[in-house]
């Protein structure tokens, strides 16, 4: 029970990671669009320093660095966020940093 609850906080947090067209970057793109780029290009750059110490880092690292380049067209521009998506949106950040783990999978040979 404990590994199932362990492999769903591994994936939401792979999920979260705020990076490209992941629901992460998405989440960022929409509380800060103006830093999107930047963050997505910064949290790839994490991600390959971090593949030191565990090598599927450098998969999710590619991910970031290439699915987040091309920009796609709003709906709604105009329209502002309310508190709540905001929360929201906050919140889920939250989340990825309390589930994220820097190894996650360690197989000793």
């Amino acid at each position: 029970m404990a590994f199932a609850g362990w492999c769903g906080f591994f994936v939401t947090s792979l999920n979260l990671i705020p990076a490209g067209q992941l629901d992460g970057g998405h989440i960022v793109f929409s509380l800060l669009s103006r830093w999107h780029r930047t963050v997505s290009t910064t949290v790839g750059g994490l991600l390959l320093v971090m593949s030191y110490w565990w090598p599927g880092w450098l998969l999710w690292a590619m991910v970031a660095l290439f699915l987040g380049r091309r920009r796609y067209p709003l709906w709604d521009q105009g329209e502002s966020l309310g508190k709540g998506r905001i929360f929201i949106g906050y919140s889920c950040m939250i989340l990825m940093l309390l589930t994220f783990t820097w190894v996650p999978l360690y197989i000793r040979w």
